[in-house]
């Protein structure tokens, strides 16, 4: 008895360790990439794996942080925000219209959407976007600066559907593997709540990334997979853009009420050496391999592939008699950006610069009307933990108070991914130089654990 109650004592604080000490697991290689979940399970074991991720788990906690100064914090945030940028007769006006109107909301997060002229390209040939840059009726657009690269699209969602920076969350998480996110805020419960019916598609198979939970818990209606696309036509790597453009022409038609439509779309998936687009425009940059050079011309038609289709949805929404705005963006740039970054720029002294390049979309809000108060375009470079709080704002709907506080910080810190932080200049900090970066950060990390992290435990 004695012996077995010292091995299991051995046995627990081992198990201890190895929960509580990561830096133990890293030395054992052990460790989870959360896109082959399975296989990390099975390779190496269920105890050491199900450690492995519950060491991803904890959400560090602000320094001096509790629960009442945080809530008095964002109720001062959005005092600010009532006094300043929600005050005044526009704002009046466009809240009026959006009570009368409840323009339907279309969000799309394009698969691998990025303009990569900002990767010097001039210097190989390639002029940027095209119809993307010149729409008419565009109400806001900008540089997106994301979190990842190549990759996770997952996160991107996170952070565009709940409003929470991934800086706060923590860099290698994926909260749609490691959370319940019903706690979380959610652009899909606040328009639901507004009487939105509110619908998410992705035409791959529904468990991925767990969608099939993740969009229950955040409160769509609705979740449209690959199931719901039979005979649809493919490009490249999926379901064409243009068939899930079509999806919500119908959608629009079936449903005479406001919605909020989610599309993340899957055409420009890698890889880009499958030669199956046809004949594209060739591209070659200097110091980079015939192969690679391939890739990049491949998915370069891709993107002119995706700028076709959105031309045609947003030529077909210009006709309809019903208020609709669309949100556009990408979710990160393809992971070859990194081998032009480094052949456009060898030796860059500037590690963050360098890596902010390959860490950059675009975005932009449309309408088919006019926005009360809009009064134009407006270029703002921002980040995704944003999005969700200007475009609620831009259409005048009614803000949640995390929301309101958001955008009071956005002007003073206008970006936020993993890499670092923007401030009002355009000058960009690394997270790790706490004592530089912008007042505004520890105030919205307070806040942002109050409305998610505090609410895990």
């Amino acid at each position: 008895a004695a012996a077995n109650l010292a091995a299991a004592c051995l046995a627990f604080v081992a198990l201890w360790a190895g929960a509580t000490l990561p830096s133990y697991f890293d030395d054992l290689g052990v460790g989870m990439e959360y896109w082959y979940t399975l296989t990390y399970y099975r390779r190496q074991g269920f105890l050491t794996s199900f450690v492995a991720v519950a060491q991803d788990l904890p959400v560090e906690e602000p320094e001096g942080y509790s629960a009442a100064a945080a809530r008095d914090l964002e109720a001062s945030y959005v005092a600010a925000y009532d006094e300043t940028r929600g005050s005044g007769g526009e704002r009046s006006a466009a809240a009026a219209q959006f009570d009368e109107s409840h323009p339907t909301v279309i969000c799309i997060m394009n698969e691998t959407f990025s303009d990569l002229s900002c990767l010097d390209g001039d210097s190989w040939g390639y002029e940027g976007l095209g119809y993307l840059g010149q729409i008419p009726g565009r109400v806001l657009s900008g540089d997106l600066a994301v979190s990842v690269l190549g990759g996770g699209t997952c996160n991107s969602e996170f952070e565009f559907l709940t409003g929470i920076p991934l800086a706060y969350v923590g860099d290698g998480k994926y909260p749609y593997s490691l959370y319940d996110l019903s706690v979380a805020p959610s652009l899909a419960r606040q328009f639901s709540e507004l009487g939105y019916r509110t619908t998410a598609m992705h035409p791959n198979y529904a468990t991925n990334w767990n969608r099939d939970r993740v969009y229950e818990a955040l409160g769509f209606d609705e979740f449209l997979t690959i199931d719901d696309f039979p005979g649809a036509e493919w490009y490249h790597s999926g379901v064409s853009d243009a068939e899930t453009y079509d999806r919500i022409l119908r959608l629009l038609d079936e449903h005479a009420g406001p919605q909020l439509i989610f599309d993340v779309t899957m055409q420009n998936h890698s890889s880009y050496d499958q030669n199956n687009i046809g004949e594209v425009e060739q591209y070659h940059v200097d110091g980079v391999s015939d192969y690679d050079n391939g890739r990049l011309s491949e998915y370069l038609g891709c993107i002119a592939e995706s700028e076709r289709a959105l031309e045609g949805l947003l030529s077909a929404l210009e006709e309809l008699d019903r208020p609709v705005v669309v949100l556009f963006f990408g979710d990160h740039q393809p992971a070859l950006s990194s081998i032009v970054n480094d052949a456009v720029y060898p030796d860059e002294s500037d590690e963050l610069a360098h890596n902010l390049r390959v860490h950059e979309t675009t975005y932009f809000v449309w309408a088919n009307y006019d926005i009360a108060g809009a009064g134009g375009l407006d270029e703002e470079a921002t980040s995704v933990c944003y999005l969700g709080s200007l475009l609620a704002e831009k259409i005048s709907a009614p803000l949640t108070d995390y929301q309101k506080a958001q955008l009071v910080a956005w002007e003073e810190m206008p970006a936020l991914s993993l890499l670092g932080a923007r401030d009002a200049s355009g000058a960009w900090t690394p997270l790790d130089e706490t004592d530089a970066l912008p007042s505004v950060y520890d105030d919205l990390a307070q806040m942002s654990y109050l409305e998610f992290a505090s609410k895990l435990e």
